[in-house]
Formats: structure tokens, C-alpha cells, sequence
């Protein structure tokens, strides 16, 4: 199903504004921004993006964090861990979805390592006192939304899930594609590793999901992104869901390939996930 961007706005700092994150103590790669961690359990934004400080602090990709207005006296926390083969080094990053190739080339599962590790951290953070257990949302940009949405799969505790240019199919992108996968087994994780397949389906079948997705982005699909919100929601009315609360939201593309976020989009996501916490 397909939604409107909305345009009625919310208080929250403008794209650029400088923010500043704080280390997790005993949680190295984690930064968060919000009240301190010794005010006691707080609604949690896991917002996924590039190392956890470029996520919170670097104009543009920290735009919906500043739009959700997320300052020392917001009611909710908003944390970040530093994604896989990612470095403060721009060029470095641009090379990481080749990195992640190579490791399912060889046998690994770059994917469901992540999600242990944040599963892990998340469990931590409950026990900590640092995050409500029933209130916690997942976002994420680009393979950050991939990463957030097998997140919110794996753990129940998860409330919403938001991702803004999805990757939704690994093996449709190009440093897949080039690096020549050699196996049937590495072929079969990569396949799981995409939002088309039954576990996640399942899995997202059972919370709000929202997509925003340009409507030409050819480096990670347009279409697959579409797709991937059609599958949980067919499956929800399958299972009786009169109104299923998944939805993609298609804008006109910006930037390199169609790949790009515009700030109003940060700002619609940002609203629609301070609406699901209050």
C-alpha cells in the first residue's frame, strides 16, 4: 500500500544543526544522544546509518535524528552502532557492501552476526535500566534499513520499524552480482539475508513497518523496496489483518542514482515515529 508524505511538521532542530553523541558505557561502537543514562529507562530510537557517530552527528545522514528533535531533555534516547567494514573514511565506506560480498563468498553470514551483536546489546541496554523494554523503535538508512529490519525480526521487543532507501535484496547489487558468488550455501544465506523470504516476512507481519523509497533508485531498487512491504502485508490479510499497518511511501529521486533521502522525507519518518511513541 502506498501512503502521502505528510506535511505537518514537527518541532525539531533543522538539517545541519550540530548534535553531539555520547559513548555507551562497557558498549564499544555505540554512541546514543538524549537525557543521561542515569535518569532511568526511556523510550529507544536504534537508528542505523554509517559508524554510530557519522549516524548522529553528520549532516545529512543524522537528518532524522534532528528532526526528532532528540536533545538532553527528550522523552526517548536515541542510540547507533557503527555498521560492518565501516570507518570515519567516506571512501572506506563506499567499499563496504564489497567487503560484505566477500565474506559470504567465503562462507560467512555477515547478517546474522550484526543482529546477534545488537540482540545482545539491546538485552544489555533493558538490563542496564537504559531502555524501556516495550518501547523501542528500529530506522535505518540504506543497508542500515536492511540491518534494522532483521533486528526487529529477531527481537520481539521491538515496536516499529523504519527505513528510509532500503536495501531490500543483496543479490541484486552490483558488488553481488560482480563478486561471483561460488556456492549453492552462500547463495542460500544471501537469499536470507533479503527481505523477500518467509522468516522476515513473518517476522515484520507483526509490527508497524514504514519504507520511504525514490521513485527511480536504481543502485538498491525501487521495486524490491516496494515488494518487500507488499509480501508483510499480504501476508498480514492473509491472516485476517483488516488494515495492515505496512506501508510504502514513493517520492521523486534525488542524488546518485536515484539513491538519495531528501530532508523532508527524514522529517515525515522522524514524525511518524515520535507519533508511534506517544
Amino acid at each position: 500500500m502506498t501512503t502521502r508524505l505528510s506535511r505537518s511538521g514537527i518541532p525539531g532542530l533543522e538539517p545541519g544543526a550540530a548534535i553531539r553523541c555520547e559513548p555507551v558505557p562497557d558498549h564499544e561502537d555505540w554512541r546514543f544522544v538524549g537525557q543521561t543514562l542515569n535518569s532511568g529507562p526511556m523510550p529507544a530510537i536504534i537508528y542505523f546509518s554509517l559508524t554510530a557517530e557519522q549516524s548522529l552527528e553528520l549532516d545529512p545522514y543524522n537528518q532524522f535524528v534532528t528532526f526528532l528533535n532528540a536533545g538532553e531533555q527528550s522523552k526517548f534516547r536515541v542510540f547507533s552502532v557503527t555498521l560492518p567494514f565501516h570507518t570515519s573514511d567516506m571512501k572506506e565506506c563506499e567499499t563496504a557492501f564489497s567487503k560484505w560480498a566477500n565474506i559470504y563468498n567465503s562462507g560467512g553470514d555477515l547478517v546474522s552476526g550484526f543482529v546477534r551483536k545488537v540482540s545482545s546489546a539491546l538485552n544489555s541496554f533493558i538490563g542496564d535500566g537504559y531502555i524501556s523494554p516495550n518501547k523501542i523503535f528500529v530506522a535505518g538508512l540504506s543497508r542500515g534499513a536492511l540491518l534494522a529490519a532483521h533486528i526487529a525480526v529477531s527481537n520481539p521487543n521491538i515496536q516499529a520499524c523504519l527505513g528510509f532507501s532500503p536495501v531490500t535484496v543483496l543479490h541484486d547489487l552490483n558488488e553481488f552480482s560482480d563478486a561471483e558468488i561460488h556456492s549453492e550455501r552462500a547463495r542460500l544465506k544471501i537469499r536470507r539475508a533479503s527481505l523477500h523470504n518467509d522468516t522476515v516476512i513473518s517476522g515484520l507481519m507483526r509490527i508497524p513497518v514504514r519504507f520511504y523509497m525514490g521513485n527511480s533508485d536504481t543502485r538498491v531498487g525501487t521495486r524490491n523496496a516496494f515488494e518487500a512491504v507488499h509480501l508483510v502485508a499480504e501476508r498480514a490479510a492473509e491472516e485476517g489483518v483488516r488494515s495492515p499497518p505496512h506501508e510504502f511511501v514513493m517520492y521523486c529521486s534525488v542524488g546518485k542514482n536515484g539513491h538519495g533521502t531528501p530532508p523532508d522525507v527524514f522529517r515525515a519518518g522522524a514524525e511518524y515515529i515520535l507519533s508511534l511513541i506517544d
